[in-house]
């Protein structure tokens, strides 16, 4: 799963990047408390974030960034006035894949999500 935070650079011109620090450690803490200890979850760069979810499979993965995306636009978060949505890209890693096919593939169907109007999710 491949998710980034829908519009950040806005949230940042609108509460400075002081705030946008604290959404992003709000949201590293929110994700990691709902994912399960096997899964692995990590920043990929900017407001991008990347989790490996072994042996569940893509429906597994698509129910897990679906309940993420639901939260996460539901969620307070500390000192601003509006909510905050995330957009998700879903993969399965193929048997003939290598590690960059993994992280493209992913990218592309996260960059479809945006397409699609953000706080969703593309396979």
């Amino acid at each position: 799963i491949m998710f980034d935070i829908d519009r950040f650079g806005d949230l940042n011109g609108r509460y400075g990047f002081q705030a946008g620090d604290r959404i992003l450690k709000e949201l590293a803490a929110h994700v990691s408390a709902n994912i399960r200890t096997t899964d692995v979850f990590a920043r990929y760069g900017g407001e991008e974030f990347i989790i490996m979810t072994p042996e569940v499979g893509l429906d597994g993965a698509v129910r897990l960034a679906e309940k993420l995306r639901d939260s996460i636009s539901a969620k307070e978060f500390s000192n601003i006035d509006e909510n905050i949505t995330c957009s998700f890209g879903v993969v399965q890693f193929g048997a003939d894949w290598s590690e960059e096919d993994l992280i493209r593939f992913a990218d592309d169907a996260l960059f479809r999500a945006k397409g699609a109007g953000r706080n969703t999710i593309s396979e």
